[in-house]
C-alpha cells in the first residue's frame, strides 16, 4: 500500500498540467466546471493530487473519437 506522506505519490497542479499539456487557462476552465481530479491542500498550502486519484480521474474521462475531425 502506498504511503500518503511520500511526495513521489503525489502531483502538484503544475505537474498534472505538464503531463496533460494544459495551459493554466485550460486547467482553470476545467476546474470551474468541476472537471479536475480532487486534490488535497498540504500544510505548505500546495494542492496535491494523489497518483491514485489522478489515474482514476484519467480512466474516467470519456474520449470522443470524432473530436478534431473536420
Amino acid at each position: 500500500m502506498s504511503d500518503p506522506e511520500v511526495p513521489s505519490e503525489w502531483l502538484t497542479i503544475p505537474e498534472v498540467r505538464e503531463v496533460l499539456q494544459l495551459s493554466l487557462d485550460e486547467w482553470n476552465e476545467l476546474d470551474t466546471q468541476d472537471q479536475t481530479p480532487a486534490g488535497v491542500i498540504w500544510p505548505d498550502n500546495v494542492i496535491r493530487i494523489s497518483l491514485h486519484m489522478f489515474d482514476r480521474w484519467i480512466d474516467s474521462l470519456t474520449i470522443d473519437p470524432t473530436e478534431g475531425e473536420a
